[in-house]
């Protein structure tokens, strides 16, 4: 046993926070940050012990010094050193010397290594070599041993096997129950003369412990631990056989907070509106920070549901800048929240439009400033022709589709929409209005449908003019709004936490063993052929074929990789670089569970890549189908007339020049063509066919053609299989692959570096809709070089 009897009893093979500098180095750089003190006092024999310990990122060091009668002290310093630093397997070591005036103790010095192995949630095994060095004061060498220690979590074990641990008729948590063996080997005796010492740890609610423990039936001790926040407050007492009784008491602070069933501060957590809701995870790179991703945002709202620190939700700002399928997630994750916890949701809009409030609307008590104003009126999209500007440039658009709605070349071709254009969409328009209704009208109990369509028609509101319409239910301040939120509940000081800091907060994490990882793929942006897919001149991400193939090989071949969300946000791209994406989704689902989720848009050739995925969950005012195909060329000719400029070709065979620019087509190229563009249009149906297995190929075609739906109409169709957003299919994927949502570790890919956020295409988002169209021809141009098939949405959807 470790000579310090005032810091709480741990086994070799549980110990892992700041106390493992003295019981088992390997476990301390499982926490990161730690500081601890602890006193003692044995009134019996007057002996009285302190006990610093500092633990950071691994390197720990610690200063215990002991009065005693007739003026005895002595001091113990200790370094240490944990590498590792998981729940797995890490080792250690420690170095300890002694200053007292007695010069034997002086002498001492002592160097241990310790060894932690957890294989398994339900089994932590520990060893430690005690004095290594082999001390030896007045050339006595001291006893050389190995403390061992193997602790056993048995509700773990029958979590692990499918049951439900109970205790007392009561579902406990898997991890409550803690029971361990220790015993010391001297080297230079018999193993059978090894004595055993039991200790005994039992949580019965979150953040109150119970343990205790005896040597061989003897000595006895037992302590309770007592957390809150970041702080963990310990007594404990021993009563040795042949001494007096050991009092001590101590606290511990964390960097990690540990979890509780309550708290003595409770707090509100602000969400703003205006930040950037981003899917990818990009890593920090030099002065810059990591990014929130919007999984991490809903995660941390789910988390706040559980968490008693929590109090209430305010959303505040006034702009969303994500889109509809998103504001759909974040709204029903609000819903959640209320649903779980019946906690409050606040919403402070300084301004916002048809989108903001949307989402507000999910709020107990929506507020505005005085001077704020707010749009909730019907939705709109914009679709430019560029057709008569072409001609005047003298460039013409010449591209075969396939698929009646698949009016992607509409824009190059037409000085005006289709008849199949204005079909689609006013059926998208009028999906997600009346979905908009719908949510507004079923928080929003005073008002009624024929309000809100008068509300629609009025479109304009002063604060004032809302809180008339009952489109709000305050005009106040942020002030006002803190007020409100306080309720003399929560202390002034400390009434609020913003949502960076509190997706940021790490918790006290003491399972053992290493998780089960479930990934989630974020492929954002248009498909392309290659290996970049980081961000374009005007463009956000891209999803590269090569680069997405090899990332999701390597999920396939991890072990450790139990089941895999496939998160799409993709008006589609390259015809090949989709089939190639596809294939390796496919390949990917024979050995694991491949959940598709679908954010803002997965249409075209976004669709086709979730067709190799398992169950595809959709938002209502997600955009996906366009079950369609398109190729062709933007024909110079005119232009080069113009410029004076003359191209001459040399070939060797008659259609080597079919997609020169510098000639248009003939009817024999476009016939061939549209020959060509058929075969890849049979191959997409087949593709959703062969994963709509509710579907005959018949109901396939007619809900191909190229058409764009909503996430509603594509549910009734059958072309998705459920409603949901991320949270939801992170769930399905966790039953699929039979992971407890507890003790699971969440990974995100692709990873990409900050500095790719500085050119992250947000510029282009202040450019005029029609100059970002003209950027959109140009991009297509470059595309039909390379990629003569395209899987690509129809248009740059952009509702209002």
């Amino acid at each position: 046993m470790v000579n310090s009897p005032n810091i709480p009893h741990e086994s070799v093979a549980t110990s892992d926070d700041t106390t493992a500098l003295y019981y088992n180095p390997a476990g301390i750089g499982i926490h990161p940050l730690q500081f601890g003190f602890f006193y003692g006092n044995d009134f019996i024999d007057k002996l009285q012990d302190y006990t610093v310990l500092l633990n950071a990122f691994g390197i720990a060091f610690s200063t215990q010094w002991r009065n005693g009668q007739q003026g005895y002290s002595a001091r113990r310093y200790t370094v240490g050193l944990g590498l590792g630093g998981n729940q797995t397997f890490s080792i250690g070591t420690s170095y300890s010397w002694y200053d007292s005036k007695v010069q034997l103790i002086n002498n001492y010095t002592q160097w241990d290594i310790g060894f932690l192995l957890r294989p398994a949630r339900w089994l932590s095994l520990g060893a430690v070599a005690r004095g290594v060095n082999k001390p030896s004061p007045l050339n006595q060498q001291i006893r050389e041993k190995w403390d061992f220690g193997i602790g056993f979590r048995p509700l773990a074990m029958f979590t692990q096997s499918g049951y439900s641990p109970r205790v007392l008729g009561i579902f406990a948590d898997p991890d409550s129950f803690t029971f361990s063996v220790d015993s010391t080997w001297y080297l230079d005796t018999n193993l059978k003369k090894m004595l055993p010492r039991y200790t005994i740890e039992y949580i019965p609610v979150r953040g109150w412990t119970a343990y205790g423990g005896w040597d061989n039936f003897s000595n006895v001790f037992f302590g309770l631990k007592v957390s809150q926040n970041l702080m963990e407050l310990t007594g404990q007492v021993k009563l040795p056989k042949e001494k007096g009784s050991f009092f001590s008491a101590g606290v511990m602070v964390s960097k990690e907070r540990f979890i509780t069933e309550s708290e003595t501060i409770t707090r509100s957590l602000v969400i703003p509106l205006d930040i950037k809701y981003i899917e990818t995870k990009q890593e920090g790179f030099l002065f810059l920070n990591e990014n929130i991703t919007f999984y991490e945002i809903l995660a941390a709202i789910r988390q706040a549901a559980k968490d008693p620190q929590i109090a209430s939700i305010i959303l505040k700002g006034r702009s969303f800048s994500g889109g509809w399928g998103q504001a759909e997630e974040l709204r029903s994750a609000l819903t959640q929240f209320k649903l779980e916890s019946g906690k409050a949701v606040y919403a402070f809009l300084e301004s916002g439009g048809n989108k903001e409030y949307y989402i507000a609307s999910v709020a107990d008590v929506i507020s505005m400033p005085p001077a704020g104003s707010l749009e909730v009126s019907g939705l709109k999209a914009d679709t430019y022709y560029v057709k008569s500007l072409l001609d005047k440039l003298g460039i013409k658009a010449e591209f075969v589709h396939i698929g009646n709605y698949k009016t992607a070349p509409e824009s190059f071709t037409r000085d005006n929409p289709s008849e199949y254009q204005k079909e689609q969409m006013l059926e998208i328009l009028t999906d997600l209005s009346n979905e908009m209704k719908r949510a507004i009208l079923f928080n929003r109990k005073t008002l009624t449908t024929e309000d809100l369509q008068k509300i629609q028609e009025k479109a304009l509101f002063t604060a004032s003019e809302a809180e008339k319409y009952h489109l709000i239910d305050k005009v106040q301040y942020w002030e006002d709004v803190k007020a409100m939120a306080l309720q003399g509940k929560l202390l002034d000081i400390a009434w609020s936490v913003d949502l960076s800091t509190y997706i940021k907060t790490k918790f006290y994490d003491d399972t053992w063993g290493s998780k089960p990882v479930v990934a989630i793929v974020v492929l954002e942006g248009e498909i392309v052929d290659g290996d970049y897919s980081g961000p374009g001149l005007f463009s956000a991400h891209t999803i590269a074929s090569e680069r997405t193939a090899k990332l999701i090989r390597s999920l396939r071949d991890n072990p450790s990789v139990n089941a895999v969300v496939i998160r799409i946000n993709s008006p589609g791209g390259s015809g090949l670089a989709s089939d190639i994406i596809w294939k390796e989704i496919r390949l990917l689902k024979e050995e694991k569970p491949v959940v598709i989720s679908i954010g803002d848009v997965a249409a075209s050739g976004g669709y086709y890549i979730a067709m190799g995925g398992d169950d595809i969950f959709v938002n209502h005012n997600s955009i996906t189908g366009s079950i369609g195909v398109f190729g062709g060329k933007f024909s110079l000719k005119g232009l080069y007339e113009w410029l004076g400029i003359n191209k001459h070709t040399f070939k060797t065979g008659q259609k080597a020049a079919i997609f020169s620019e510098a000639e248009d087509f003939t009817p024999e190229e476009k016939a061939l063509l549209q020959e060509h563009l058929k075969q890849f249009y049979a191959l997409f149906i087949d593709r959703v066919s062969r994963n709509r297995t509710n579907l005959t190929r018949e109901a396939v075609e007619q809900n191909a053609q190229g058409r764009v739906y909503t996430g509603h109409s594509a549910k009734q169709r059958g072309m998705v299989d459920h409603y949901g957003g991320l949270l939801i299919a992170l769930d399905m994927a966790m039953v699929k692959a039979g992971v407890d949502p507890a003790n699971v570790e969440i990974q995100m890919y692709p990873r990409n570096t900050a500095l790719g956020g500085l050119l992250d295409g947000s510029s282009s988002m202040l450019l005029p809709n029609l100059v970002r169209q003209a950027i959109r021809i140009m991009s297509t141009s470059e595309k039909l070089k390379d990629d003569k098939i395209l899987f690509l949405m129809p248009y740059e959807l952009n509702i209002h």
